[in-house]
């Protein structure tokens, strides 16, 4: 994520204000990451920044390989040892049910402090799908594919989130089988982004203004640097590699960058 200033001055008889303006505008995303469903993922160790609580969102593009007869984690931050759930953003094919699973305790037991928001959908396979899930403090869940909102089967979400320790964990086996295909642009905020945020983010996800509680951003070009500032930066787990497929392009399909004024400094 670049910082741009751009001056803009009154000019003949041009309405613009003396000053400079500060712009977030995402110049990457040249690469996704590519998982084998075996035994590649990545995480990082437990720290505030990514133990999201009640008021939380997740949005990433995927583009899944193999989703059928089985079950696997997109992203966890979760282990029945020791009592240390929190949370599970999960795809589900098998045992008469296709679609998404959004699970959540509220004390780190199994059990009655275990909720689940279920969503029932058809995932395709080797195609670029944005996909997001919000919860908010009221105990209200929202799945959106594409931008748009999907209707629910099962709402009942948790008003409390555990604060647990165990890693912050992409495409790794939790109690589910390991994620195979590819994930690009991954993002996450302590804050539950509205519908018109969400599918702002998925129509130009380039010019997307983060806004607070941004928590962390991975864009998988050639590394597992995050984006947004927080320092999270990934390990990644038996080679996972990276490909050229991605969910979106800058200056492309994503939304090409504004041009106001003069560009004077670039970080």
């Amino acid at each position: 994520m670049k910082k741009i200033l751009i001056i803009l001055s009154l000019f003949g008889s041009l309405l613009l204000v003396r000053g400079v303006l500060a712009l977030d505008i995402l110049t990457g995303n040249t690469n996704s990451t590519a998982l084998d469903g075996i035994n590649q993922s990545w995480e990082i160790a437990d720290n505030q920044s990514v133990s999201l609580g009640a008021s939380s969102t997740i949005a990433m593009w995927v583009n899944a390989d193999t989703p059928g007869s089985t079950v696997f984690d997109f992203v966890a931050k979760y282990a029945a040892a020791g009592d240390q759930r929190a949370f599970r953003f999960t795809y589900q094919d098998e045992a008469g049910f296709r679609g998404f699973i959004w699970g959540t305790s509220s004390d780190g037991v199994g059990g009655a402090s275990v909720k689940t928001g279920v969503w029932n959908y058809t995932l395709a396979t080797t195609t670029w799908t944005h996909i997001a899930v919000t919860n908010s403090t009221a105990g209200a869940c929202v799945m959106y594919v594409n931008g748009s909102a999907i209707t629910i089967s099962q709402d009942q979400c948790n008003t409390t989130i555990f604060n647990n320790t165990p890693a912050f964990t992409i495409g790794k086996s939790i109690s589910a089988g390991p994620y195979d295909g590819r994930i690009d642009d991954l993002r996450i905020w302590k804050r539950t982004l509205t519908a018109t945020e969400i599918s702002d983010l998925y129509t130009t996800p380039c010019n997307f203004t983060n806004g607070d509680n941004f928590s962390g951003q991975w864009l998988f070009d050639d590394n597992g640097n995050d984006d947004s500032g927080q320092g999270n930066t990934l390990t990644n787990n038996n080679s996972s590699t990276f490909v050229t497929s991605v969910g979106y392009s800058c200056g492309g399909a994503g939304g090409a960058p504004p041009t106001i004024g003069d560009i004077i400094w670039w970080e």
